[in-house]
């Protein structure tokens, strides 16, 4: 099973878009999760990676405090049967100061940070673009303002 970590990072009402290499599309950054990683771990790792950026999960879901680490948990998590078999799981973050992005060349084509309008107006998968609409609305209405 492979498991990867995936962002929709948030930065003054704009959202990071990248277009990935091998797909050819226009995606949210993340990766492959390594053995004995913390799921969130390896997302901040895969991010500064992939676009030198630090981020701050955000998640509308808070553990309990126990003795154990907790960890953020993911918005959404996806499972595709088909070989190889893959977990994918989405997070919600914000970029943190300074914003520097230098993209990962091997794996990225290029970047762009966009407002809920102009990504109305993009021509990227149709469920994908309604998903990251509803983020951009609960994530500026709840859950940023918990943070």
């Amino acid at each position: 099973m492979i498991f990867t970590t995936n962002a929709f990072i948030f930065h003054k009402n704009k959202i990071l878009l990248i277009k990935h290499k091998k797909l050819g599309k226009w995606l949210h950054p993340g990766g492959h999760v390594e053995v004995q990683e913390f799921f969130d771990e390896a997302l901040k790792r895969e991010i500064k990676e992939e676009t030198n950026l630090d981020i701050e999960v955000i998640s509308p879901f808070y553990p309990k405090k126990t003795n154990f680490k907790s960890m953020n948990l993911p918005i959404t998590i996806q499972i595709k049967d088909e070989e190889p078999k893959r977990t994918l799981l989405d997070y919600v973050a914000v970029a943190k100061e300074p914003i520097n992005i230098k993209i990962q060349e091997s794996e990225i084509d290029d970047y762009m940070w966009v407002s809920i309008d102009e990504l109305k107006g993009l021509n990227i998968d149709v469920i994908f673009k309604e998903r990251i609409i509803e983020l951009f609305e609960k994530f500026y209405k709840d859950w940023y303002k918990v943070k």
